[in-house]
């Protein structure tokens, strides 16, 4: 019963985080349902960038798919329009925060697959000043 305070607050992570997918989802035109069934959500989230269908099998290889996990996060939220380096940490470390304040922000929307080259010529990357 000592560990009931670390469960609940896994649970709470996580469902905060399929919230947010839900929301997001529905943002590209996608069934936000797609979002609660592991290993699906994840391919839904590689038509969502663009990026290779394929990468789902490099999603269930230990380590190699943190890896994965961080250029897909990255690429989520830029197809979001959050193209700052703030965003995209805050997509990888904290996506059950962002997520669901991205999908319930009403000026946040789907720009389209971000791992594509039509993206990257429609939305170049602009350095910042500093």
């Amino acid at each position: 019963m000592e560990n009931t305070g670390i469960w609940l607050l896994i649970v709470t992570l996580i469902i905060l985080t399929l919230v947010g997918m839900w929301k997001l989802f529905e943002k590209a035109n996608r069934k936000g349902w797609e979002a609660l069934i592991p290993i699906y959500n994840m391919v839904v989230m590689l038509r969502i960038t663009g990026r290779p269908l394929w990468w789902i099998i490099l999603l269930v290889i230990p380590v190699i798919n943190l890896i994965v996990w961080l250029g897909l996060a990255v690429d989520f939220a830029k197809s979001y329009g959050k193209t700052s380096f703030l965003s995209h940490v805050a997509a990888v470390v904290l996506p059950f925060v962002v997520f669901p304040l991205w999908g319930f922000d009403k000026k946040v929307v789907y720009l389209g697959p971000s791992a594509t080259h039509e993206f990257r010529k429609k939305y170049p990357y602009r350095k910042s000043a500093a």
